[in-house]
């Protein structure tokens, strides 16, 4: 029976393949790519001859449309790859996968370099358990919102960020877990690799605008204090939007899962505009 292999590549540091994953790509003779030209390079840096093997693009765009010839599955080792670490995490790959249940297609996970454990590692931060929540919306008001219920998670989070985003997710960040120790981590296993360390308006500062970053957030301890001044700081933003003191109750209240009559005497107590 012929094997569709899922194999982690290289995040960086190209001497992290292991020889297992030589020897998967050097079987396969149907390649299914997030990029076939990344790829194509990486077998040229392994020196591993693609001239005769089959490239199939299956990115986050193709994924849902790709046609599947089942033949073509069962008369060839196939193999699956990201531009970079495990296919499916936060990469395409889910929907192919499901599709080769139907086939009978014995399916083997070829491990490797991981971009979550590396982070969790070297961040310093607890890690027995954690939650991993990938990219967050690109939408500053939809990353907000997740970033509050993500707060609601009491463990360790790890986050993916683009170049382009990582200075408003920071601020955002600073905003909802303004007390929260964090580690971002940039060009993991790169000879550039980068970990900071602190707090986010500090981290936000003295960032190198390079690379893709991994966000560790522990949140494995909330404080009261913490929780106040969080609450009664969104209170006054919304008071200057002149809302209602009974619609910023019944708003907070949701968003942090408490009660609607306490954020109402808090806004009462706390506060001097209505």
């Amino acid at each position: 029976m012929n094997s569709f292999y899922v194999v982690a590549t290289p995040i960086g540091n190209l001497k992290e393949i292991s020889e297992r994953a030589k020897e998967s790509f050097e079987k396969s003779a149907i390649f299914f790519c997030e990029d076939t030209r990344v790829t194509k390079k990486l077998l040229e840096m392994l020196k591993i001859d693609y001239s005769n093997k089959k490239f199939i693009v299956n990115n986050l765009l193709t994924e849902n449309n790709l046609s599947i010839n089942k033949e073509l599955i069962e008369n060839n080792n196939c193999c699956l790859v990201s531009d970079a670490g495990y296919p499916l995490l936060s990469d395409p790959g889910f929907v192919l996968i499901n599709k080769l249940k139907d086939y009978n297609t014995k399916i083997e996970v070829v491990n490797g370099p991981c971009a979550i454990i590396h982070a969790l590692i070297v961040s310093g931060i607890q890690m027995n358990n954690f939650y991993f929540a990938g990219f967050l919306s690109a939408t500053s008001s939809e990353k907000r919102n997740q970033l509050f219920n993500l707060r609601k998670i009491n463990t360790t989070l790890v986050l993916y960020e683009g170049v382009n985003k990582i200075i408003s997710t920071l601020e955002l960040i600073n905003e909802v877990f303004p007390n929260n120790n964090i580690a971002v981590c940039r060009e993991l296993t790169k000879l550039n690799e980068t970990i900071y360390f602190g707090k986010a308006k500090d981290i936000k500062d003295e960032i190198n605008l390079k690379g893709e970053f991994v966000i560790v957030i522990d949140n494995n301890i909330i404080s009261d204090e913490l929780d106040e001044s969080l609450i009664i700081n969104e209170i006054n933003k919304l008071i200057k939007k002149g809302i209602d003191k009974k619609t910023i109750s019944k708003m907070i209240s949701y968003r942090y899962d408490l009660n609607s009559n306490d954020i109402y005497n808090l806004i009462l107590k706390k506060t001097k505009k209505y």
